[in-house]
């Protein structure tokens, strides 16, 4: 995916039977190359996030950063 793309996610939570819906740019691009210690993959910028589904997606990660 180029940098700038717009994307419709599906995000599954553990624990939970319905994704959150989100919508997102693309805002960094690693590509695979050899010798490399990056990964490769991409980094998103949600831009587009109901409320409730910040909140699920917020009490998720706070959750994890207690452990």
């Amino acid at each position: 995916l180029a940098h700038g793309t717009r994307l419709s996610m599906a995000v599954l939570l553990p624990e939970r039977e319905v994704p959150l819906l989100i919508e997102g740019e693309v805002r960094r691009v690693v590509e695979g190359r050899a010798g490399s210690h990056l990964l490769p993959g991409i980094g998103v910028r949600f831009v587009d996030i109901a409320p409730e589904a910040r909140r699920v997606l917020e009490d998720f990660i706070a959750a994890r950063l207690k452990r």
